[in-house]
């Protein structure tokens, strides 16, 4: 019984397909055009319409071991198979058929060449332009100073221990307690610097005594001072420092060391004409004292307009 054409058709394009790829200008290979013609020969010779007798294909159909594609590159083929059916008397003419619709099929499959040599050689130049420009020259970065001491520490550390299992043990307790004694460090360091950015003072002194008995017009006049000098860092400390004690001497809030600005902002917080503009002087404040922002001659006339303004104020 004659294998069908469908059985055919997989079997044979399976075998196409799992081909392996060889070099070029082996023995036995075929240029996909001749490929293509060899089978349209056969088709002919099928049909009765010209062609070489089956038999005489057949012995060109074994001679086949690869065909060379467009590309350059080679797929081995084998049509034994084919040959075989060829060689048969009768000939099963259908089964031959598929088996040759199968082969064009499968080679209509094979890749196109994607780039020619002249297209090729463009490709490489345009890479080469590409790798050439700047973003792409690099020196690799030499370690630096601390860097190089560190690693003659552990070079030194590590060439004091024998390499057994027992000093690879020793070694990774050594470096879990030294990096954990680096990080405790980071930490502390890192929580320090927290505190200090949420110390409770209203305003960080030199030293506790300069606050001694200071009164509003006494903090004023050193604001004064400094401003003439050209710090305004200083001067603005000290129109704060003026602001909260008039506050205090009217009444209006208890100035203390240990109250920070928010609370002293929260304990004017039901008399609007006056907590607003507290607010901004407060902000201002905290921006140069504590974050160290830089305040020109422009900027002292600004806040002291505005320390001005809330002392006119009575909030009565």
């Amino acid at each position: 019984m004659p294998i069908r054409p469908v059985l055919l058709l997989v079997a044979l394009a399976c075998l196409l397909l799992a081909a392996p790829v060889r070099a070029q200008g082996e023995d036995g290979a075929l240029t996909l055009e001749d490929y293509l013609a060899l089978a349209a020969e056969t088709e002919a010779a099928l049909e009765g319409d010209g062609g070489g007798s089956l038999p005489e294909l057949a012995g060109r159909w074994e001679s086949v071991s690869a065909v060379r594609l467009a590309n350059g590159a080679t797929v081995a083929v084998d049509h034994s198979a084919l040959s075989a059916e060829l060689r048969a008397e009768p000939p099963d003419t259908e089964a031959i058929a598929a088996r040759l619709q199968a082969l064009k099929i499968v080679a209509a499959r094979w890749p196109a060449p994607a780039y020619d040599e002249a297209r090729a050689a463009e490709a490489e130049d345009r890479l080469e332009a590409i790798l050439a420009r700047p973003a792409f020259q690099w020196q690799e970065e030499q370690p630096g100073f601390w860097e190089r001491l560190w690693e003659r520490v552990l070079r030194f550390l590590f060439d004091l221990l024998p390499w057994d299992s027992g000093a690879l043990d020793l070694a990774n307790i050594l470096l879990a307690i030294l990096g954990g004694a680096i990080l405790a460090l980071v930490l502390a360091l890192a929580a320090r610097s927290l505190l200090r950015s949420f110390r409770p003072e209203a305003v960080a002194a030199d030293g506790d005594d300069e606050l001694e008995g200071l009164t509003a017009e006494q903090a004023l006049q050193e604001a004064q001072s400094h401003s003439q000098e050209g710090d305004y860092r200083r001067a603005v400390r000290y129109l704060y420092l003026s602001t909260l004690l008039l506050l205090e001497e009217r009444g209006l809030l208890r100035f203390d060391r240990s109250r920070t600005n928010r609370e002293y902002l929260r304990s004017i917080a039901d008399r609007p004409e006056l907590f607003g503009i507290l607010q901004s002087i407060v902000d201002v404040f905290d921006r140069v004292w504590y974050g160290f922002q830089p305040l020109d001659d422009a900027g002292y006339s600004r806040y002291l307009a505005q320390v001005n303004e809330l002392k006119a104020r009575r909030g009565e």
